[in-house]
């Protein structure tokens, strides 16, 4: 999904939404859609990550939402919700209100975090990178005490060293 698939396809969720009398539904998003959406950092990605409120009503309508627009049945879901940190919030950033949801943006900070904690190889790569220079971060302490903030009772996954290493060698001025 492109940026204009994917605020086409959050419009007509939340006329759809009003129409059936859901009031007070939010998604606060991460992950590739926020890359898309906010930092221009992906040209496109397959779904719509994040915390979803009502889960099920708002995931009713995204179906039917999606099947309507050619979209896989799961383009907004909730995948992402073990990866969202709860030590430390992120700051969620409104970005607008479509009908009846809320849509909220996590900023840079939470998502070099998330991004760290997942660290899925090559699929996380440009991302920590992007995230990494954003956030002026330069050098592996710095990015393992972001993680920290958000994450301290967790480790870091035994890849995800490398991978902070590999995203500074490689910048390049993102």
């Amino acid at each position: 999904m492109d940026r204009d698939e994917i605020e086409a396809a959050l419009e007509e969720l939340g006329h759809e939404l009003k129409r059936l009398g859901v009031e007070g539904a939010r998604l606060h998003l991460v992950g590739g859609a926020v890359m898309v959406l906010d930092f221009g950092s992906w040209e496109a990605t397959e779904d719509v990550d994040g915390h979803i409120y009502p889960t099920d009503e708002v995931k009713l309508v995204a179906q039917q939402v999606g099947r309507r627009r050619g979209l896989n049945e799961e383009w907004l879901n909730d995948a992402t919700k073990a990866y969202v940190p709860v030590f430390k919030e992120p700051e969620w950033r409104l970005i607008k209100t479509v009908g009846s949801p809320s849509i909220h943006l996590a900023d840079a900070r939470s998502i070099l975090a998330i991004k760290t904690r997942a660290s899925r190889g090559r699929r996380d790569e440009a991302d920590l990178r992007v995230l990494m220079h954003r956030c002026g971060i330069t050098s592996e302490e710095e990015a393992v005490a972001l993680f920290d903030e958000y994450y301290p009772d967790d480790a870091l996954k035994p890849i995800a060293r490398p991978m902070i290493r590999f995203a500074l060698e490689n910048d390049g001025g993102v």
